[in-house]
């Protein structure tokens, strides 16, 4: 029997906010061994080149039908959000499916209770995605768990006394392996692992990752285009944005896509005290 990539509802309900984000329906997965290419996912295309435009009387309407004209599964939101800005990456360049080069950046927002992963597509709103930032975003499409914005998006930075408490930051923190294991295929994934091994191939990278000080969970990042063999060595921290989660041969393994970015995490390395200066 093949084995299912939904985790079940009972060990959902005991994993973070951030896997019920990613616990949507997908296609199966399709096997890729080390070495071969695939075309990255591309399903945030159409959504970076046009989002729907408000009807007329919605503006103040909280969430729309999906636009038939925009990815399957896309919910449009009109609704004014306020949201702060925690983290935000460099400019990606990326191929659009017109084959002409434009540029996007992701970007980490919050409410007062829930945390949001973003792709802005118009480069006029970096000024306004900066960090402590408070901001109010509407007419937006919500996709798979992630807020995307373009030039038909309304980005509004609110007064200098606009203050949200955002949650308890242990609910941001990246899922354990053994969690994302349990995350359905196709599935967005933006965290942070540390690097155990990078092997690089002729059109691909392998990082091998694994929690934190602990070499027995391992998952694969796999790295093509801007993602293919960066400069890192072993213990850096990858921080990883929006690479798809899927399975070979029962092994789940994060690939990159269009949109996907990995930037490193220098950690300093701690040196060996010999054992007769150690303290008593």
């Amino acid at each position: 029997m093949k084995k299912s990539c939904k985790t079940s509802a009972a060990t959902e309900d005991t994993l973070p906010e951030t896997m019920s984000q990613l616990n949507i329906e997908s296609p199966s997965s399709t096997p890729l061994a080390d070495d071969q290419h695939q075309t990255a996912p591309s399903h945030s295309l159409d959504l970076a080149e046009s989002l729907p435009t408000p009807a007329p009387g919605l503006t103040n309407q909280k969430t729309q039908t999906p636009s038939q004209s925009t990815t399957r599964g896309a919910v449009a939101q009109n609704e004014a959000m306020t949201v702060t800005v925690l983290d935000v990456s460099e400019q990606i360049e990326y191929e659009s499916k017109e084959h002409e080069i434009k540029s996007m950046f992701h970007a980490k927002v919050a409410t007062a209770n829930k945390y949001f992963n973003v792709k802005v597509f118009s480069l006029k709103l970096k000024e306004k995605f900066k960090i402590r930032n408070v901001i109010n975003i509407a007419n937006y499409v919500q996709f798979k768990g992630i807020l995307v914005i373009n030039r038909n998006s309304s980005v509004t930075k609110v007064g200098y006394n606009g203050v949200i408490v955002v949650p308890n930051r242990t609910a941001e923190e990246t899922l354990m392996i053994s969690d994302i294991n349990k995350i359905v295929c196709r599935a967005p994934f933006y965290g942070t692992l540390t690097l155990n091994k990078k092997k690089v191939y002729s059109k691909n990278t392998i990082y091998e990752m694994m929690d934190e000080g602990d070499e027995d969970e391992i998952i694969e990042v796999v790295g093509r285009g801007r993602c293919f063999n960066i400069n890192c060595e072993k213990g850096d921290k990858l921080q990883l944005f929006d690479f798809e989660l899927t399975r070979t041969k029962n092994h789940a393994k994060l690939v990159s896509g269009i949109h996907s970015f990995i930037k490193v995490i220098k950690v300093e390395k701690k040196e060996n005290i010999p054992s007769s200066s150690k303290p008593e």
